[in-house]
């Protein structure tokens, strides 16, 4: 694994903190009800659908944008097994899935492509929250 692919793995992990569907986490503590809808209004556009056909049938998941060119993360349960991967944005634009750049089953993290561009991207947090403090989950894993 190359070194920027180990970097978003490790950042990611902030992200997807062992939530089976694709978490965000960020600090609000403190947060007014105003800050909290400015947070969910900004990430919310970085955040997919993603639509899964497998030789078993269909399912989904959620995964968000972490580069502008079409990188998406998901989690690896989401797209085993994928034969045909779609990501639905909130706008209702969809782009196919046109490949995997890692995987990492024990992390349950998965890098892949799509070909949007000029996409917006979602931003890291720096640190895992402290214990106490409250975080987010953006997502519709379910749709």
């Amino acid at each position: 694994m190359t070194s920027y692919f180990k970097q978003l793995v490790a950042n990611c992990i902030v992200c997807l903190v062992g939530i089976t569907a694709c978490t965000v986490t960020a600090p609000i503590a403190n947060a007014w009800q105003g800050e909290l809808a400015d947070l969910i209004e900004r990430s919310e556009k970085s955040v997919v659908r993603i639509e899964v056909e497998t030789l078993n049938g269909r399912s989904q998941g959620s995964g968000f944008v972490v580069e502008s060119t079409g990188t998406i993360i998901t989690n690896y349960h989401v797209m085993a097994g994928a034969i045909k991967a779609t990501a639905a944005f909130p706008d209702d634009s969809k782009y196919d899935i046109t490949g995997i750049r890692h995987l990492d089953k024990s992390r349950d993290i998965c890098i892949c492509k799509i070909g949007g561009i000029k996409l917006r991207t979602l931003k890291f947090a720096s640190n895992m929250p402290r214990k106490g403090e409250d975080v987010i989950a953006l997502g519709s894993p379910i749709g």
